[in-house]
């Protein structure tokens, strides 16, 4: 069978256990109503489906056509006319469905062949998720496609404030029992604008995932005539403001001035990009620069109360193993610097690999606590972590990731400095990895772990160092070396590589230490050491992903490349 959902003239089962519903709200779309049901109706995959069609004060022959599919679809017609907000009708139409998941798209657009199936696919591994639009730009003039559409197409989800990622109402699925924690769309955003942006941030401060569909295609429709772009683009102006200062960094007002300076450079920027020689886009930029002006004006630094936070929320990206898609807290300078590029990809890739289920995981210098929120996830509930951060502000985030994703229970969080060994001395056996990136007081670190690791003799050892800040603290990464090579130990260089330095992995040896002592080039990089008698066991897991992640030249002193490598079954891959 490639199909439950029955097609045209076919008998529908009703009975049968629903794997989602699918809810579309309508206002006076009699125009397109009629194909997205259409490709509804043809949908292909084993899944099962409802949809449930929402008038929202329709006027038209909406509810005439919807009704027109009850053979073809198991579908109800509801209306909610309490208020003209697309969505309260969202929310309406969730109510009344039954289903584990929910789907929602719009009326006028038209949803792929396995649009269900491939979001039902996603929300496997993510609390709620987008998927891929095709802008038709049949109609659409270029430099409104340019403008407001390009950075929306292809399967991604869409960026608000360069760190949160979320999904466009178009393609979102959910779980509900994630929709339900935070109580659905606000109902407050009337304009259909920004109430999928913050039901995103709701429910990623929740611990939800998201995640993607890249095989759940629809075709957007947008705007194509100049007013009501317009007046959609108001609303996206007045919507991103309403959200700067509910969840983020209130706006400052800006001048007429700056207003006119903001409309000059996008003017500037279509020229260069030879996307803006059309009045109606200049005309557009200067409006849409106006709309900022007017939104700022009113609410920019005004109201008393609103006051900068002291952290704000970034979304790692997708490809982050074990935490992709997840939301963490930084403090403001930092979250764009995090969601752009600040994650280290390369340690959560070793920790996922490395740690297996009921291990014990020790981070030295955990920072905001990226890793040991991926520790924490990995190791389970009959795992463990101790946490060191010294920083107050620091520790704080910390400890409100850990209990943000719910794994506070099993994570040790201690103040401690990399100096102070009492920390480390107090930890018992059966440490299974430990982490220590100090800013350069690795060295310290180590010497403050040595009692730690004389009593794990069988923990892997990974050190995070840069030569600017080992300098800084009068240390070097041949110190570094000298500390994790021994006749019991076995240790190899992660070079990520720069302007003279390819990106490799290679074993501690003379020709490591020329890596970090000669040319240019500032070396930066980890250091991984793990007990002689794991040594292949360590290179079979972590040399194919270092490879895979680098592009790496990897170096190996011993080509014992026929044996298979030992997978666990539990090893955890990159969220696509």
């Amino acid at each position: 069978m490639t199909s439950t959902t029955p097609r045209h003239g076919q008998s529908i089962d009703r009975d049968r256990r629903l794997d989602a519903s699918v809810i579309i709200p309508v206002h006076n779309a009699e125009a397109t109503l009629a194909d997205q049901l259409g490709a509804l109706s043809g949908q292909r995959g084993d899944t099962e489906f409802d949809v449930i069609v929402v008038l929202n004060r329709c006027s038209d022959r909406s509810a005439a056509i919807a009704e027109g599919f009850q053979d073809r679809l198991r579908l109800r017609v509801i209306r909610a006319d309490d208020k003209a907000s697309a969505a309260y009708a969202r929310n309406t139409g969730a109510r009344q469905s039954s289903a584990p998941r929910l789907l929602f798209c719009d009326a006028d657009d038209r949803v792929g062949e396995r649009w269900v199936a491939e979001m039902l696919k996603a929300l496997d591994s993510a609390d709620f998720c987008g998927g891929a639009l095709t802008i038709d730009r049949s109609r659409l003039a270029t430099w409104a496609y340019e403008r407001f559409y390009r950075r929306m197409e292809g399967p991604r989800l869409t960026v608000h404030g360069k760190r949160i990622l979320y999904p466009v109402s178009a393609t979102l699925g959910c779980r509900r029992e994630a929709f339900s924690r935070v109580s659905g769309f606000d109902e407050g955003f009337t304009a259909a604008a920004g109430e999928e942006v913050d039901l995103a941030i709701r429910l990623l401060r929740s611990g939800f995932r998201v995640g993607l569909a890249p095989g759940a295609h629809v075709l957007y429709r947008p705007r194509t005539s100049f007013g009501p772009l317009m007046r959609q683009q108001k609303g996206y102006v007045e919507a991103s403001v309403t959200l700067a200062c509910r969840y983020g960094v209130p706006p400052q007002r800006i001048t007429l001035l700056d207003a006119i300076g903001g409309a000059l450079r996008r003017i500037a920027h279509g020229i260069v990009r030879k996307n803006g020689w059309s009045p109606l886009g200049w005309t557009s930029d200067v409006l849409t620069s106006y709309y900022k002006y007017t939104a700022r004006r009113e609410r920019g630094g005004k109201a008393p109360d609103i006051q900068k936070p002291e952290a704000v929320d970034f979304v790692a990206p997708l490809s982050a193993a074990v935490i992709g898609g997840l939301a963490f807290e930084a403090p403001p300078s930092m979250a764009k610097w995090y969601a752009r590029s600040g994650i280290d990809q390369i340690s959560l890739s070793l920790v996922a690999e490395i740690l297996r289920r009921g291990d014990s995981f020790v981070d030295v210098g955990a920072g905001i606590g990226i890793l040991s929120v991926a520790a924490a996830l990995r190791v389970g509930t009959g795992g463990s972590v101790v946490a060191v951060e010294p920083d107050p502000p620091a520790r704080l985030l910390l400890a409100r990731n850990l209990q943000r994703h719910g794994v506070a229970d099993r994570a040790d969080v201690r103040r401690e400095a990399a100096g102070a060994s009492a920390a480390l001395g107090e930890v018992a056996c059966g440490v299974d990895m430990i982490r220590i990136a100090v800013e350069g007081l690795e060295r310290d670190g180590l010497r403050d772990a040595r009692g730690l690791i004389e009593r794990n003799p069988d923990a892997v050892i990974l050190l995070e160092a840069g030569q600017t800040a080992l300098q800084r603290a009068g240390s070097s990464a041949i110190d570094l070396m000298q500390c994790l090579s021994s006749g019991t130990r076995f240790a190899w260089l992660v070079q990520e590589g720069g302007r003279d330095v390819s990106p490799c992995v290679r074993p501690l040896d003379d020709n490591a230490r020329s890596v970090v002592t000669g040319g240019d080039e500032l070396w930066c990089g980890k250091l991984l050491s793990a007990p002689a008698q794991r040594r292949h066991d360590i290179e079979r897991i972590v040399m194919p992903l270092l490879g895979q992640r680098l592009g790496a030249v990897v170096e190996r002193e011993s080509p014992d490349t026929n044996q298979p490598a030992r997978r666990d079954p539990d090893s955890t891959t990159p969220v696509v």
